[in-house]
C-alpha cells in the first residue's frame, strides 16, 4: 500500500475502540397487586395512580413490605423508621398505620396490605414479587 512521506515520519497511533454503553440497571419495584412501590423513586402507584405519602409512611411502606409475611410489633417499626429505639407503649405507630391504610388501600376497614396480629403488631401480606421497571 502506498503511504505519503508525512505518514512515515509521523505514524497515526491505533484508534481504540469506543467504550460500550450500558443501558442504565432497572430500577427495583415492589408489587402487590394493584399497589406498586419504586424503591429508589420512593413513589407508591395504587391501581396506576400516583398515592402522595409523607417521608415517614414511605419509610414505615418499606420497611413493612421489604419483610411481608413477617409480624412486626409496633416497637419494631418504631425503630426501624425513627433510628433509635423508643418506649414499648407509644402508640403512634397505630396512626401512622391507620393514614398509610388510608392512603394505599380500598377499604382501610378491612385491608388486605397491612394486617393487624392481635397483640403482636403488624404483617405486610406476602403476595408479591420484585420487578425490575424501566425508566
Amino acid at each position: 500500500m502506498w503511504r505519503n512521506k508525512e505518514e512515515e515520519i509521523h505514524p497515526q497511533p491505533a484508534r481504540e475502540p469506543a467504550p460500550a454503553v450500558e443501558a442504565p440497571a432497572p430500577r427495583p419495584v415492589l408489587r402487590f397487586g394493584g399497589l406498586e412501590i419504586h424503591c429508589e423513586a420512593r413513589s407508591v402507584h395504587v391501581d396506576g395512580k400516583l398515592v402522595a405519602l409523607t417521608s415517614r409512611q414511605f419509610d414505615l411502606l418499606m420497611v413493612m413490605a421489604k419483610r411481608a409475611g413477617r409480624v412486626l410489633s409496633r416497637e419494631q417499626l418504631m425503630d426501624a423508621i425513627s433510628g433509635e429505639p423508643t418506649d414499648a407503649t407509644d402508640r403512634s405507630i397505630d396512626v401512622h398505620i391507620g393514614r398509610l391504610r388510608a392512603a394505599i388501600e380500598d377499604d382501610p376497614k378491612r385491608p388486605r396490605h397491612i394486617v393487624t396480629v392481635r397483640g403482636t403488631g403488624y404483617c405486610f401480606a406476602q403476595t408479591s414479587r420484585t420487578a425490575p421497571v424501566d425508566g
